[in-house]
């Protein structure tokens, strides 16, 4: 059944076709309250719609009245399944290398750290003067302390203590570490160590999901209530994240952080071109919101199929900006062709999507919904921070459950331990 076919037989369901003398009205399905006239005769069959005047092949409003003439509107309607019982699938959990990887998230979480912090370069010292902290130990002071979740000067033991294991070269002041925290040039070191913390799983991702979610924080908006304005009241703001990650193994791969109250759609194009420099895009899932030619077009130019749910008001023609044929265009044509005809193999794939929820879960169970900065650059940057230990707990578990072996990507550059995997835990035997 072709799209025009398909159409017709939704409108003689739906009983938007009547007659009148020897003509049908068929109602039109995006001009409210058109009916355009259809003629059906035994050698010519003509309607007043733009599609049947430029084609003149039968159009979805001729397949209607067709369907309303030959078959009664009792048989239009697919009849009910009988129930199935079916019984709730259910996945298998590998418990021992799971627990494994708990237990001994916390050492790896800084052998990890540290080792992709060391890629992280200074500028060269100008002029004399005591030397400043090496920006990778700040790094991995903020990301680590955002793990902890705890106030900057309660984090100090820890910092000592990984200070003296080797993963940093000295132990910052709590003032740094807030300074740090709000410094405008760590966020772009912070984007570099997401990007980087996701290549190890390059060869398990093909397919990715994108969403935003918020998370809140200390600060208040004001605003006028409507129905007294002398009255002002006080409402939460948030932080904004757009991101991308991967389905199998949940490691995010882009990250774009806007206002607050930023619009969804436009992040699309930048979050799959940030992918596509690390991994191969065969598949992206998002919900609705996404659903625009400009985000068909970027994904159709990597190679990808775009699985974007359908608003009630999306129709098959699908126009860029310019009235063009595009490969977005046509790319479109054919996932609305999908979604209409092939609803159930459409939504298997679209339903994926999940995972990209369950990404945000993961990240706001582990390091908290909120974030405890105030000022706008702290607050982007501690966001960045958590997902940063968020990849590096991914790549943990990958290590355990799909054998990764992440110690070779790290070059060791100051004294630490280096650990090891073995049946029973860990070990634990400092190098140079």
């Amino acid at each position: 059944m072709d799209f025009r076919k398909a159409r017709g037989r939704e409108i003689a369901l739906l009983g938007h076709v009547s007659k009148r003398g020897d003509v049908w009205l068929v109602l039109s399905q995006t001009r409210a309250g058109v009916r355009y006239k259809v003629t059906i005769d035994d050698d010519k069959q003509t309607c007043g719609c733009a599609d049947f005047k430029a084609n003149g092949k039968p159009c979805k409003h001729i397949h209607g009245a067709i369907y309303t003439v030959e078959f009664p509107a009792s048989n239009l309607i697919d009849p009910v399944p009988t129930a199935v019982e079916r019984t709730k699938q259910t996945y298998s959990q590998d418990w021992r290398n799971y627990n494994l990887a708990q237990t001994e998230e916390k050492p790896l979480l800084m052998r990890l750290l540290s080792g992709f912090c060391q890629s992280i370069e200074d500028d060269e010292p100008k002029g004399r003067g005591r030397p400043g902290i090496p920006t990778r130990d700040m790094a991995f002071a903020i990301c680590y302390k955002v793990y902890e979740g705890v106030s900057t000067r309660r984090f100090i033991p820890d910092l000592r203590l990984a200070h003296r294991s080797g993963f940093i070269s000295c132990a910052p002041h709590f003032n740094s570490i807030i300074g740090a925290m709000k410094d405008v040039e760590m966020t772009q070191v912070l984007l570099d160590l997401v990007d980087q913390t996701s290549v190890p799983l390059r060869d398990f991702e093909r397919t990715f999901a994108a969403d935003s979610s918020g998370f809140g924080n200390s600060r208040f908006d004001r605003w006028i209530d409507i129905k007294d304005p002398t009255k002002r009241q006080k409402q939460h703001t948030w932080t904004k994240v757009h991101l991308m990650c991967g389905v199998s193994t949940h490691i995010v791969t882009a990250v774009v952080i806007k206002d607050k109250d930023a619009s969804d759609p436009p992040q699309l194009p930048s979050l799959v071109k940030m992918t596509a420099k690390n991994f191969q895009i065969s598949e992206v899932y998002a919900d609705k919101a996404y659903g625009s030619i400009n985000n068909y077009q970027v994904i159709a130019e990597h190679g990808a199929v775009p699985y974007i749910d359908f608003k009630s008001n999306h129709t098959g023609k699908g126009r860029s900006r310019s009235g063009t044929m595009s490969r977005g265009t046509e790319l479109w044509q054919r996932m609305f062709h999908m979604f209409q005809m092939h609803a159930d193999e459409f939504y298997a794939h679209y339903h994926q999507r999940s995972n990209v929820e369950s990404v945000f879960s993961m990240i706001k169970a582990k390091t908290g919904d909120v974030v405890r900065s105030k000022s706008e650059a702290a607050m982007l940057n501690e966001v960045l921070c958590k997902i940063v230990c968020h990849n590096i707990c991914v790549l943990i578990m990958a290590m355990f459950e799909r054998g990764l072996d992440l110690d070779e990507l790290l070059v060791p550059k100051v004294r630490r331990p280096t650990l090891r995997v073995y049946e029973g835990g860990l070990s634990q035997s400092p190098v140079a």
